[in-house]
């Protein structure tokens, strides 16, 4: 009788352990596309990761919390003496995920454990309905109109297999720019048929919120804007 309580108790523990566990996500710095001599010996201080407080370097693994209900950030600093990026990222569930350096731009890309990609689908919605919108959301190199509440669910069309798929988010007002110091750049216009169209004649005169977004799964991410309050929250 004794042994089989024991069994039964043992049985919980192990049940508890892994109910923790499963509750966490994973993300370990991959030194696979690091060239040879970096892969054995990483410059030191080349790329450091920071979520919650835990920090890593190249083939360092950082063990977090899943937290389903908030928005959680990483902070990214290429070498000592650089900046430090603040991204956005959403940690919905216990996944292991891989940071693979990016060469083409000097930054990294997010994966899944087995390599695969990620894309960063989002969508845009504002708390009241405007009407024949100046407004555009960005993801990437690519723009969306706000068309009464909300842009389509969108993704970059228009970005370089090479780039990193880490990107810029913003909302902005657009008008004509008249000369190339009058308003903020061109973009791409998003369209479900993939087929790339500029507004080369347009750029942003004023822009409501802009940051860096890490995608950890493949469902579209919901962003709210109450343009009034100036209120950017997240939709779960």
């Amino acid at each position: 009788m004794k042994y089989c309580f024991r069994l039964f108790i043992g049985f919980l523990l192990l049940q508890t352990s892994n109910s923790f566990a499963q509750d966490k996500a994973t993300f370990y710095a991959d030194t696979s596309y690091l060239h040879g001599n970096w892969r054995k010996k990483p410059f030191t201080g080349f790329m450091k990761w920071t979520i919650q407080n835990k920090t890593i370097g190249w083939g360092e693994t950082l063990e977090v919390e899943v937290t389903p209900n908030q928005i959680d950030t990483l902070f990214f600093q290429r070498n000592s003496e650089s900046e430090v990026d603040t991204i956005i990222c959403d940690i919905k569930k216990p996944r292991a995920y891989r940071i693979m350096f990016n060469a083409c731009c000097g930054a990294f890309n997010i994966r899944s454990a087995d390599k695969n990609g990620i894309n960063s689908e989002i969508k845009i919605e504002l708390t009241s309905k405007v009407e024949d919108s100046t407004l555009v959301a960005t993801n990437a190199e690519t723009g969306a109109f706000i068309k009464k509440k909300s842009t389509p669910t969108f993704e970059s069309i228009c970005a370089s297999a090479m780039a990193s798929n880490i990107s810029h988010i913003s909302l902005g007002e657009i008008g004509p720019c008249d000369e190339i110091d009058d308003c903020e750049g061109w973009f791409c216009n998003y369209s479900k048929d993939d087929e790339e169209s500029y507004s080369d004649n347009l750029g942003f005169k004023k822009k409501y919120f802009t940051f860096r977004y890490m995608p950890l799964n493949s469902k579209p991410q919901v962003i709210i804007y109450n343009i009034d309050k100036k209120e950017l929250t997240f939709k779960y």
